[in-house]
């Protein structure tokens, strides 16, 4: 099996036949897994002064290490569909990639919206409801399919940049897109302001990371670099933790913006992971009967657990099941865990239902 593309973040595998990469299942995996933790681990890190230091400590660390998580599937988008060896045509791209997230997108909205006014009280207003589309927010965790449509919509784009550009001027493309990205994140926490973007625009600080997907797809670390690159990101992971620590009465409260997907320190975090997991994956395939329900179950159904997993977590949470139960050291990887097989087997049962089936991609 050669090095070639396996499917899109959406957990999709694609009609044309470029070469397969490696890594982008089990990438895909460890992404899904990753986005769980960093809403396990939050809930703890959002109760500073709540809970023991320990414990708040354990949350943060847990919640800042995983700041990859959406990152990374970004990035894989960027490796998989702007490779200059696919040859599918405009509108069969189009007609592929936007169907496939499209009925996604229009069922999940719709069923969050509903979720907000029946399980957790929200209103279901017509103004509620515009400004809560118009925003890309009918629920935490969507504002992912607005990001990856946008990208799509303009993939064809980038992908005639991509193959016209060297390695160099991609990225240059890359780093300069992230850093302006990471420069407004920053800026945004001294301007201040109650400012959103609206759902049109919510893709463009993300370009950065589709591109340096792009041009991170066929690099592989040494022994020495991998070493180097877990050092940075572990790093990049404890600035964080210890910046958004600080007292918010003093610098603290400006140095929020590191815990999102864009903050500098998220930036190099994600990258390093990125590079980490592609040279790792690429060299320790998963294997025998457990690598294969990996790559042929697991691996397509991320896209469903990444959109049903919030029903799971706050199930979990009704039931007393939290990052902090019984110690948070504990609690985050059970509950992780737990929260991740119930959204993969709700999955894997949409999945055997005709229609039904496309809503998880």
């Amino acid at each position: 099996m050669k090095p070639a593309l396996q499917s899109d973040a959406s957990g999709a595998r694609p009609a044309g036949s470029p070469p397969r990469l490696l890594y982008g299942d089990p990438m895909r995996v460890a992404g899904a897994l990753a986005v769980i933790v960093f809403h396990v681990a939050a809930y703890g890190q959002d109760r500073r002064g709540a809970i023991g230091a320990a414990a708040w400590w354990v949350c943060n660390l847990a919640s800042c290490a995983t700041l990859w998580c959406v990152p990374i599937f970004i990035l894989l988008s960027g490796a998989l569909l702007l490779d200059p060896e696919r040859s599918d045509t405009l509108g069969g791209f189009y007609r592929r990639r936007l169907g496939r997230i499209g009925i996604p997108f229009l069922f999940w909205c719709a069923f969050y919206l509903a979720y907000r006014k029946a399980v957790l009280g929200g209103s279901l207003s017509p103004s509620v409801v515009v400004r809560a589309l118009l925003a890309g927010t009918p629920f935490y965790h969507l504002h992912f399919l607005y990001i990856l449509i946008g990208l799509y919509l303009f993939t064809p784009m980038f992908r005639v940049f991509a193959s016209h550009a060297g390695a160099g001027l991609l990225g240059l493309a890359a780093v300069g897109a992230l850093a302006f990205a990471a420069a407004d994140e920053a800026a945004g926490s001294v301007i201040g302001g109650s400012s959103v973007s609206s759902a049109f625009v919510k893709f463009i600080p993300f370009i950065g990371y589709y591109l340096a997907g792009c041009w991170l797809r066929g690099r592989r670390l040494s022994s020495r670099g991998l070493a180097a690159a877990l050092a940075v990101a572990a790093l990049m992971a404890v600035l964080t933790a210890v910046a958004i620590s600080l007292p918010s009465e003093r610098v603290g409260r400006h140095l929020m913006f590191l815990l999102g997907w864009l903050g500098p320190t998220a930036v190099v975090l994600s990258l390093c992971v990125f590079l980490v997991l592609g040279t790792a994956f690429a060299q320790y395939r998963p294997a025998g009967p457990v690598g294969r329900f990996v790559v042929e179950r697991i691996a397509p159904a991320t896209l469903g657990i990444y959109l049903i997993h919030p029903v799971f977590l706050h199930l979990a949470r009704q039931m007393g099941l939290t990052g902090l139960w019984p110690i948070s050291w504990v609690g985050i990887p059970l509950v992780s865990v737990l929260v991740f097989a119930a959204s993969l087997g709700a999955t894997l049962l949409i999945q055997q239902v005709p229609y039904l089936r496309r809503v998880v991609g």
